[in-house]
């Protein structure tokens, strides 16, 4: 009975190193995890899926002083290039469903490393959602196979992060060749045929849909501001454009956001009822507006007053509240 107790110790002892060596040769052959979980049927090492945070976080830090701005959100965002008519260094820094959090710890890491001139910090419906861990696990047990993580620094988030993931490790010429061969500033988007989807379609189509607005991320745009003052750091914030449809979804809760917001800080609102959101032409999907609704946000924000009316009825809305409008 005895030879059998330690020989269930060494068995566990065993089972208990294996795994947290695996766990270890994750994070330090694949860092944030190129590829995702695959099932058995999916795995495809040829062409593994991307993890687009690392690949963007990677090149960042690799070539910090070939950029001075930076237009930071969730991947709607993209479509937003500032360069194009600003020119300047600027650097898209995007990602599906990037929330306010991993927005204010990578303006911490990137301030501790450069200066910085601009900032355009994009917020929605979404990323008012996300918060740093629990609601990608929610998102993914609606969604099998909606891999979305921010970058997992704490021990509680790489724990989660690796040990979810570490039956799916690439190869080392895996992983480099995916980085030299991705597009790290371009994203493309199939369009979508969105305009008959009716609005119960829409919300079962949208996993962020269905959590709530967390209170901490408002906490977080004030920290984001703060930040930016205290570094001479000109900063812009802009409520993307959605489609009106998917603003429906929540269209209260998006006014209370909103008037959250504009007690916090000014903001530019490209959201809610107007000729552009009302058009599906103007959308590549729900959630991704085109290019040329990008350059009509930064010809708002940078080539007309922003105390004026818009040139476009109630597309880029500037909202500065003191006192007494907040009361009214």
């Amino acid at each position: 009975m005895e030879n059998y107790s330690k020989l269930s110790k060494i068995i566990l002892g065993f089972v208990g190193f294996a795994f947290l060596f695996l766990i270890l040769q994750q994070i330090i052959i694949n860092p944030l995890k190129i590829g995702r979980d695959f099932s058995p049927d999916d795995i495809n090492w040829d062409d593994p899926i991307i993890y687009e945070r690392y690949i963007k976080h990677k090149y960042l830090i690799n070539h910090i002083n070939n950029y001075d701005s930076f237009i930071i959100g969730a991947s709607a965002a993209s479509n937003i290039r500032p360069e194009n008519q600003l020119g300047g260094k600027w650097y898209a820094y995007t990602g599906a469903y990037m929330n306010l959090f991993e927005t204010k710890r990578f303006l911490q890491e990137i301030i501790s490393k450069r200066k910085i001139k601009n900032l355009i910090i994009t917020i929605s419906d979404e990323n008012l959602k996300i918060d740093e861990i629990s609601s990608y696990k929610e998102i993914c047990n609606v969604r099998p196979g909606f891999e979305y993580y921010p970058l997992p620094q704490s021990l509680e988030e790489k724990l989660f992060y690796y040990s979810k993931n570490f039956f799916s490790l690439p190869t080392l010429s895996i992983i480099q060749r995916k980085i030299e061969s991705l597009q790290v500033q371009n994203q493309d988007f199939q369009p979508k045929p969105i305009s008959e989807l009716t609005q119960e379609e829409i919300k079962e189509m949208l996993p962020v849909s269905s959590l709530e607005i967390l209170p901490e991320r408002f906490e977080e745009i004030k920290e984001i501001n703060d930040l930016a003052k205290e570094n001479n750091i000109n900063i812009i914030f802009v409520y993307i454009p959605e489609y009106i449809k998917v603003y429906n979804v929540a269209a209260k809760k998006n006014i209370e956001n909103k008037i959250k917001i504009a007690k916090i800080v000014p903001f530019y609102d490209f959201s809610g009822a107007n000729e552009i959101n009302n058009n599906p032409k103007n959308y590549m999907d729900l959630i991704h507006f085109n290019d040329e609704v990008g350059n009509l946000v930064l010809d708002r924000i940078f080539n007309q007053d922003k105390n004026n009316p818009p040139k476009i009825k109630n597309f880029g809305n500037y909202y500065k509240l003191n006192q007494s409008d907040i009361t009214k």
